[in-house]
């Protein structure tokens, strides 16, 4: 009796482990407790480094937004959870115009992270924007894009977009 017992729990556990190894990324991510929006931002302005605290960040939309100071760049939480597009503003001081950041949620249960260096050069009137931006698939796997963009400092609206 004892034997079929511990065989039975045995092939319960080893059911158990296959079921983990197969879906636990998928249940991971959907069940994920932490903001699911992400990322570290460096400013330079005239090619000195900016430092941004959450009073240089305007956020109006889904979830909560935090900012603040994480070892010379910034770091930028949403709380994220609906699909879509998720905005914010970013005054840099000393600079005239506002950067805003469009970052795609491509599914609800979507965990995403990004890196921004945005470099303000007043001399040249550009904008430049470097990103690696990072998402799960469907299947659980990790994919990124990266980019960048260089805007004249003199149109309407200052944009960087990630993913989509």
């Amino acid at each position: 009796m004892k034997k079929k017992v511990l065989t039975a729990v045995g092939l319960f556990i080893a059911a158990a482990a296959v079921f983990l190894c197969i879906f636990g990324k998928l249940l991971y991510y959907r069940h994920y407790p932490h903001d699911r929006i992400t990322g570290d931002m460096t400013v330079t302005l005239n090619g000195q480094a900016v430092t941004l605290d959450e009073n240089d960040f305007s956020f109006v939309g889904k979830g909560g937004f935090s900012a603040y100071e994480n070892e010379g760049s910034s770091r930028v939480s949403i709380e994220g959870g609906e699909y879509g597009l998720y905005s914010f503003d970013i005054h840099i001081p000393g600079f005239a115009k506002t950067v805003t950041a469009d970052i795609m949620m491509y599914n609800w249960w979507n965990v995403t992270d990004f890196k921004l260096d945005i470099a303000v050069d007043e001399a040249q009137e550009t904008a430049e924007y470097k990103y690696l931006y990072t998402y799960i698939a469907e299947d659980g796997k990790k994919l990124s894009e990266s980019g960048s963009d260089t805007q004249n400092i003199d149109s309407d609206e200052l944009k960087v977009r990630l993913g989509g």
